[in-house]
């Protein structure tokens, strides 16, 4: 999908009925979505904005939101 903020939401709200009932009679302990970022090698910094009704349509079925950022060589990328 080349909207990745429709794609959270779209995943909070096929997902995350389920997540939640898991959630509540014990079959998961927690449930974390860890959307990844690419870090250039000679990048100097990364921020990316999570829109706050995207946060609340996550956190609302009790699912965290952890994110996770790994440094990758952006000329290697570019070549496949």
């Amino acid at each position: 999908m080349a909207n990745p903020v429709r794609a959270l939401l779209e995943l909070a709200d096929q997902s995350g009925p389920a997540i939640a009932t898991m959630l509540e009679d014990r079959r998961i302990g927690n449930a974390v979505l860890d959307p990844a970022f690419d870090y250039p090698e000679h990048g100097e910094a990364i921020s990316t904005h999570l829109p706050a009704h995207v946060v609340a349509a996550i956190a609302g079925f009790g699912i965290d939101i952890e994110v996770s950022v790994y440094l990758t060589d952006v000329e290697d990328d570019e070549e496949d």
